[in-house]
């Protein structure tokens, strides 16, 4: 039996609550710290006086749940795979610029979904001054099969439903 993969709602959903524990187990190990190093800024339970080592433990327990929670969902969301294999789309063209970081950002996130796109034609907007005037500084562009889909960023998500949306194989 394969496992199941994860959908976005489960990522999003762990997201939230590894966040949530991480600034929660921060604050509790900040308290602890300043009740520890002078008189408390606010008063605390008499459970936290009375059980001081159980509760910087369970601080740095919560800490570090939230942080194995955050860094799982970044593993989960590396694991995407559409529901069918093949190649989609016909063309993708990167306008790009020399020396531009975003660019080459851009570029790694698209070999990232190599098996299932075209071959990446790369195409400096200063080889052409139409382009150069059409694009301006909002580059790096992604165009796919001749529709601007991406401007300044390359964003995964709507780029994995592209690719899974997409009818062309």
């Amino acid at each position: 039996m394969s496992p199941v993969p994860p959908n976005q709602d489960s990522i999003q959903g762990q997201s939230c609550l590894g966040s949530t524990l991480l600034f929660l187990g921060t604050g509790l190990i900040f308290l602890a710290f300043v009740d520890s190093t002078s008189e408390p800024p606010l008063d605390l339970p008499r459970f936290w006086a009375q059980n001081r080592p159980i509760c910087y433990f369970l601080s740095v327990v919560i800490f570090v749940a939230g942080c194995s929670l955050l860094r799982r969902r970044s593993q989960l969301s590396d694991s995407w795979k559409p529901s069918r294999e093949g190649r989609r789309f016909e063309t993708i063209v990167l306008y790009t610029r020399d020396g531009c970081h975003l660019c080459g950002h851009a570029k790694d996130t698209l070999l990232k979904y190599k098996p299932y796109l075209p071959i990446i034609e790369e195409v400096s907007i200063e080889s052409a001054p139409e382009l150069a005037e059409r694009f301006g500084t909002c580059i790096p562009v992604v165009e796919i099969d001749g529709k601007v889909r991406f401007r300044g960023n390359v964003d995964e998500i709507l780029l994995r439903r592209l690719i899974e949306g997409s009818r062309t194989g």
